[in-house]
């Protein structure tokens, strides 16, 4: 995500070039490829056993994966926005709420995880490593 905004400051202040073109480019379809995929691993396979160990944890598992399409929608917008420019620098005037966007979804995107990061943190739980493993293998068609 670091690097989305970076590469993003850079262009909306007038100093960026096709090397942070490039890395729009790379991180909007790294995270379109990636991201989906770990968030339905949470959704259907981790939150689920870890919600059957412990049923206090359903409601805010089930919160944080509540947040997950609004967050897919973002970044989907963002990306649509980088690949339109097909390469080049895109208008100067659309470049404030271009990175307005890409901030936003950082913000929402860093909370999300720092939530989910300490609701983790609190678990005593352990899951069966080899029967996650087989599940997410299974969703992911391997």
């Amino acid at each position: 995500m670091q690097l989305l905004i970076a590469a993003a400051e850079q262009l909306a202040g007038g100093h960026g070039g096709p090397e942070d073109l490039e890395e729009l480019e790379d991180q909007v379809t790294w995270f379109a490829r990636s991201v989906p995929l770990h968030f339905g691993d949470e959704d259907e396979v981790i939150f689920p056993a870890l919600a059957a160990l412990d049923a206090r944890l359903a409601t805010p598992l089930s919160t944080l994966s509540a947040e997950h399409p609004a967050l897919l929608a973002a970044h989907a917008t963002i990306r649509e926005a980088v690949l339109s420019w097909g390469g080049r620098e895109p208008a100067p005037d659309s470049l404030p709420a271009f990175l307005a966007a890409v901030r936003d979804l950082a913000s929402r995107f860093r909370d999300h995880a720092a939530r989910e990061d300490l609701l983790f943190a609190t678990l005593s739980l352990t899951l069966d490593d080899a029967a996650l493993l087989a599940a997410l293998q299974t969703r992911r068609g391997r």
